[in-house]
C-alpha cells in the first residue's frame, strides 16, 4: 500500500511478506523503526525498509542475503529506490557478521546522492565511501569477491563491455561471510520500497598460476622469489634439500620466497616446487647450473731463460 503525504508517495507495508527463493533468508539489522520485508515475484524483488542509514559505525536496514562461498559474484539491478530521504540506500553488500557493526562493503544507489561504494574493515568502526555523483535508479550494480579482493561495480546497462569499477576494499575475515541485497530508508520512522530485478549470484571459478613457471639459478647460493596469482587459499611445498622456503601458504595473490644452496657438482641438477590450491596444483621448476670447472694452470719459474755457447 502507499501513501501521499505533503506530495510525497511513500509505501507502507502490507499484511504478509511474500516467500523468498530457496537459499535465500530476510532479516532486519541494527535498531530499525519499522520492521521491513521482502517480496520476490518473477524475479522482480521489492524491499520495503526503515532504519537510519547503513554508514558511521552501525547500520539499521533490511537485509536479504545468503552464506558467501569462496568467491562468489552478485549482479542486480536496481530498478526503483523511494524517496523517504535523498540518502535512502538499496545495493549490494558482502558482511562478516549478522549484527549492526560489522564490517561490510557495499555498493548502493541512493534516492538523490550518486552511487556509493562503502566499507567498514573493522566493527564498530567508521565507514568510509567513494562517491560516482549523478547517478541513480535505475541502474546495474556488482558486487565481486575473489581472493583477497572485494570490488564493485556498476553500469547503465548491464552489457559486458560497461562496467565500470568504484572501488575495491580488502576481504574480511577467514570464517563464514554473507552476501545479499541491503535497503535502508535513512528515515527510521519511514517505510521505503526499492524493487530489484535481474539478481544473478554465481560461483568464480578458482584460478591459481605462477609468474614465472621457470627459473635458471647460478651454480653459487641466493635468494630467489617468483609471484602467485590465485583468488584461493594456497600451500607450497619442495622436494629437495638445497631449496628451502620462506613462504609456503598465502591466500589469493602473494609472493613465494626461497633460498638455495651451492651447486658442489660441475654438472647441472634440476628441482620442483609444488604450488596448490582451489583443486589445482603448478609446478615452478628450478634449473640450478654446475660448479665452474677452473682448467689447470701450468708455469715455470723463471719464467725465462738464455742458453749460450761455451
Amino acid at each position: 500500500q502507499s501513501a501521499n503525504i505533503f506530495g510525497v508517495e511513500f509505501t507502507t507495508l502490507s499484511e504478509n511478506a511474500c516467500s523468498l527463493p530457496t537459499g535465500w533468508t530476510a532479516m532486519d539489522l541494527g535498531n530499525v523503526g519499522i520492521p521491513g520485508e521482502v517480496c520476490e515475484n518473477g524475479g522482480i524483488w521489492t524491499i520495503h525498509a526503515s532504519g537510519t542509514d547503513i554508514w558511521g559505525q552501525n547500520d539499521q536496514f533490511h537485509y536479504v542475503y545468503q552464506k558467501l562461498e569462496e568467491n562468489m559474484e552478485l549482479t542486480t539491478r536496481v530498478s526503483e529506490i523511494g524517496n523517504a530521504n535523498v540518502w535512502a540506500k538499496a545495493g549490494l553488500m558482502i558482511r562478516e557478521k549478522l549484527n549492526a557493526g560489522s564490517p561490510n562493503v557495499g555498493i548502493f544507489v541512493t534516492s538523490s546522492r550518486g552511487i556509493q561504494h562503502q566499507n567498514r574493515l573493522q566493527e564498530n568502526q567508521t565507514t568510509l565511501r567513494v562517491t560516482q555523483d549523478n547517478l541513480g535508479a535505475p541502474h546495474w550494480l556488482r558486487i565481486r569477491r575473489n581472493g583477497g579482493l572485494i570490488k564493485t561495480y556498476y553500469s547503465e546497462t548491464g552489457e559486458p563491455d560497461t562496467w565500470t569499477s568504484l572501488g575495491e576494499s580488502l576481504s574480511m575475515g577467514e570464517g563464514d561471510l554473507w552476501i545479499g541485497m541491503a535497503h535502508t530508508s535513512h528515515n527510521n520512522s519511514l517505510i521505503n520500497k526499492a524493487v530489484f530485478t535481474d539478481v544473478s549470484l554465481n560461483t568464480i571459478a578458482p584460478s591459481l598460476s605462477l609468474s614465472p613457471s621457470t627459473l635458471s639459478l647460478p651454480a653459487t647460493a641466493g635468494d630467489s622469489s617468483i609471484s602467485v596469482n590465485a583468488n584461493v587459499a594456497w600451500t607450497a611445498s619442495e622436494n629437495t634439500a638445497w631449496v628451502t622456503l620462506g613462504t609456503n601458504a598465502g591466500s589469493g595473490n602473494g609472493t613465494l620466497t626461497f633460498t638455495y644452496q651451492a651447486n658442489p657438482g660441475t654438472e647441472s641438477r634440476t628441482t620442483q616446487v609444488t604450488v596448490s590450491g582451489g583443486g589445482q596444483t603448478k609446478t615452478l621448476t628450478l634449473n640450478q647450473a654446475g660448479k665452474e670447472v677452473v682448467p689447470p694452470q701450468l708455469s715455470a719459474n723463471p719464467k725465462s731463460f738464455e742458453l749460450g755457447m761455451a
